[in-house]
């Protein structure tokens, strides 16, 4: 007895779009083998990397991914999942070979300042002049409410900052090649989370320190940090939006979960300039598979050196480090706290190279970003309105983001 056509076809359709989906996701890492640059990764990397992929107890190579960014202690970590999973696992750290820029989020144009915040790999680069290079959608939602300009920022190889976040060729084969697993995977967007460092409360107060009184960076940072102990603790994502002036905010299903406001006496204790004299030690920073950083004390040598000041183009007075020297001897020859001379060079750590020049005057001027006043410049600089509006020979109180203002006659 022939059977019914209206109970055969529906079976067959559901075979080809199935085998439509899976030629879809197979279509993308087979273009993907075509390119030299890519063939060779895979060629090198892909069994390392499948047996590293068992050995944390995942069977199936096929995973979705996730990377993590910590630029104080030039970490990359990366996770993968299997795709019906809800929670990572921790793969494998990569070091970033060069630095670049400083703290905070990228602005400008060509500053060659690696952003902050919550990014997705957007673009597969297989001709890349660093080897291999993965793009990020720079500028996202956070950056362009804050004003940030457009600019390229990539994850490639070849040790070469310039902006971008660099690892060695044989690092960018390996995260190259689990991107394109992740993507032939089904996962449309790979996340890739950028942090100043691991915003453990220690390194949050550590950072406020650096930029006292810039109470935009504070609530910023403090925003980075609610997603990066969330993670911690659970090694799921976050949805999150943006708010006007480029703050996180982040929900979990229908509940928001918001940055936490420090109270004004918070905020003034964490930007209280240090009176007391620090232990002679220097701080090597490693960061945990949680991305906690853990300090190695080592042996503080002092030894006396003639005082060697120039000035820089500004006008701060510089010291140019001499062998044996530390930033606490520094601090002491000059007569500054620490605290100063660590936040005034933008310094994470007390590690210094031989050479290096370090400003050991207050800075004489201020480049005014989104979000201050004449006021707040003023108070953070511990001068008066009038006095800030005489030092710059203003009669009104308009300010341009990216102006500079003198704040020391």
């Amino acid at each position: 007895m022939l059977t019914k056509p209206k109970t055969i076809i529906p079976a067959i359709l559901l075979f080809f779009l199935l085998s439509a989906v899976s030629t879809l996701d197979d279509d993308f890492k087979f273009k993907q083998l075509q390119y030299e640059n890519v063939k060779t990764a895979y060629i090198d990397k892909e069994n390392d990397m499948k047996k590293l992929v068992l050995k944390k107890g995942i069977k199936s190579f096929a995973n979705h991914m996730l990377l993590r960014v910590f630029k104080a202690e030039e970490i990359i970590e990366l996770y993968i999942k299997p795709p019906n999973a809800t929670s990572y696992t921790l793969l494998k750290k990569y070091k970033i070979c060069e630095k670049s820029g400083e703290f905070g989020p990228k602005t400008k144009l060509g500053d060659k300042q690696i952003p902050e915040g919550f990014y997705n790999i957007e673009l597969f680069d297989h001709e890349n002049e660093h080897f291999l290079g993965l793009g990020i959608n720079y500028p996202n939602q956070a950056d362009k409410n804050r004003g940030s300009q457009n600019d390229e920022v990539f994850l490639w190889g070849g040790c070469k900052a310039n902006g971008s976040i660099p690892v060695s060729d044989e690092g960018i084969k390996e995260i190259y090649v689990m991107a394109v697993e992740a993507k032939a995977a089904g996962q449309q967007k790979i996340p890739i989370q950028i942090f100043p460092a691991g915003l453990t409360s220690k390194n949050l107060d550590k950072l406020q320190n650096l930029y006292p009184g810039d109470s935009y960076l504070s609530q910023f940072w403090a925003s980075l940090k609610v997603n990066f102990d969330y993670f911690n603790a659970n090694k799921k994502e976050l949805n999150y939006s943006a708010t006007p002036n480029g703050v996180y905010t982040f929900h979990t299903g229908d509940e928001t979960i918001n940055v936490p406001q420090e109270s004004p006496e918070v905020i003034a204790k964490n930007n209280k300039p240090s009176t007391t004299l620090p232990k002679n030690i220097e701080t090597k920073n490693e960061v945990s598979p949680q991305g906690s950083v853990a300090s190695i004390p080592q042996k503080e040598v002092e030894q006396k050196t003639q005082l060697t000041r120039t000035k820089s183009v500004s006008g701060e007075e510089l010291h140019t480090v001499e062998k044996g020297e530390t930033l606490f001897a520094i601090s002491r020859k000059h007569g500054i706290t620490l605290n100063e001379l660590k936040s005034w060079n933008r310094l994470w750590s007390n590690n210094i190279k031989v050479g290096q020049q370090l400003k050991v005057s207050k800075p004489k001027f201020y480049e005014v970003h989104k979000g201050d006043t004449m006021y707040s410049i003023a108070k953070k600089n511990g001068i008066s309105l009038d006095e800030l509006q005489k030092l710059n020979g203003k009669d009104n109180y308009l300010l341009a983001v990216g102006e500079i203002v003198r704040i020391v006659p």
